[in-house]
């Protein structure tokens, strides 16, 4: 998402405000683990792959966002 100014380089970044996706998936993962997961491994696991959900995701999204915003890329 950005965000088109006068002033300036004329585009700011605005992903920070619009972790619907990654916290969607954080969850729906952590949930998925859970369903087919026994109570004390599960809550360690549910964390860590709710983490890395999140994470790679948002990493992703700013890599997008960055080579799109990129002249050359």
């Amino acid at each position: 998402m950005t965000a088109e100014f006068e002033t300036g380089s004329g585009r700011i970044e605005l992903w920070g405000s619009f972790d619907f996706l990654p916290v969607g998936l954080a969850v729906g993962a952590a949930w998925l683990e859970s369903a087919h997961s026994p109570s004390l491994p599960g809550w360690p696991l549910g964390a860590f792959l709710a983490t890395g959900f999140y994470l790679a995701v948002v990493g992703a999204e700013n890599a997008a966002s960055s080579r799109r915003a990129d002249p050359e890329g």
